[in-house]
């Protein structure tokens, strides 16, 4: 029987071909390429995040995106300062923000 089943793999007859030249499921067959496609499904992202800018002119220093932040990215000092290392992109608080002093970039 032939098909996708629940878990989303295809299932095949061990005696067909793997549809890639070998006779049984080889390391250029699917499964055995499981490894080389989540090695590189993340590859690069960690630069396409986008993360929280504050614009200090318009910061009113509410506090209102501390309050909203899931990571605790932001502190208040003068203005609110994000810590990129902890921002994760979400938008919170570029909703939240009542000035609208803070951007996702």
């Amino acid at each position: 029987m032939f098909g996708i089943n629940r878990a989303g793999r295809c299932r095949r007859n061990r005696y067909m071909r793997c549809g890639m030249g070998e006779k049984s499921w080889g390391k250029n067959s699917f499964l055995g390429m499981r490894g080389f496609f989540n090695a590189n499904r993340n590859a690069g992202l960690e630069n396409k995040v986008k993360k929280a800018i504050v614009d200090d002119s318009k910061c009113l220093s509410c506090g209102a995106c501390i309050e909203v932040c899931p990571r605790g990215a932001i502190k208040l000092k003068d203005k609110a300062v994000v810590n990129y290392e902890k921002c994760v992109g979400c938008g919170y608080c570029v909703v939240r923000c009542p000035a609208k002093a803070i951007s996702l970039k």
